[in-house]
């Protein structure tokens, strides 16, 4: 999922020169690319359920899409983490949130949640993730409109698109 949602986001903040307000854009163009994804993949879960031949499929597939939103918070905090080499605390984090997944898992798993204990700490862990980068990263939440948002893209686009050619 992150894979979809960062769309070489993070790489964009990492290599660029500009500051804080086109932090900002790319934040905001991650949010609205994360809650798209969501959306797509909400309107695909009921064909997913006819693929399958399984219409309890239908809400695990809902619920995961929310994972396309979360995790679209954590790719510019973690990226201006990266672009200041602050290495051993996202480790830290990532360890930290690990644990925290599996323990989710196994409490869950003994209460009986059956598959929901798989689903709902990997949802959430994007979220446990944000608060513990924005701790160190101090970037707040910030969500342009759609038309700046457009015009950060074209940036985030030029950027990507010059780092592709030289490496």
């Amino acid at each position: 999922i992150s894979l979809f949602s960062n769309t070489g986001l993070s790489y964009a903040v990492i290599r660029s020169d500009y500051g804080p307000k086109y932090q900002k854009i790319v934040f905001s163009l991650s949010i609205w690319i994360g809650l798209l994804l969501a959306f797509m993949l909400i309107l695909l879960a009921y064909p997913i359920t006819l693929v399958y031949g399984n219409p309890d499929l239908l809400w695990p597939t809902i619920v995961i899409s929310i994972q396309f939103i979360s995790q679209s918070f954590t790719i510019v905090p973690l990226a201006i983490l990266e672009k200041r080499f602050d290495f051993k605390y996202v480790g830290f984090v990532n360890f930290i949130v690990v644990i925290a997944t599996i323990s989710g898992m196994i409490v869950m798993a003994i209460l009986g949640y059956s598959y929901w204990s798989l689903i709902v700490p990997i949802v959430f862990q994007p979220v446990l993730r944000y608060f513990l980068y924005e701790r160190r990263a101090k970037f707040g939440i910030h969500i342009y409109s759609w038309k700046m948002t457009i015009f950060g893209f074209r940036k985030v686009r030029s950027l990507m698109e010059s780092i592709s050619i030289f490496n």
